[in-house]
């Protein structure tokens, strides 16, 4: 028991800062796309 607790705590004090930071730069990549598509649309209404 004491020779696992040490890691695995680590393990768990590691893992979610990691989800939540891939999972906002995800998000992001999304809005970031999502809002060019849209800039690109209305230059294109705009243009014709």
């Amino acid at each position: 028991v004491r020779n696992g607790n040490p890691q695995n705590t680590s393990i768990l004090s590691w893992l979610p800062p990691a989800i939540f930071f891939s999972l906002r730069k995800s998000a992001f990549c999304t809005i970031l796309t999502l809002f060019a598509l849209f800039l690109g649309k209305v230059i294109h209404i705009i243009d014709t």
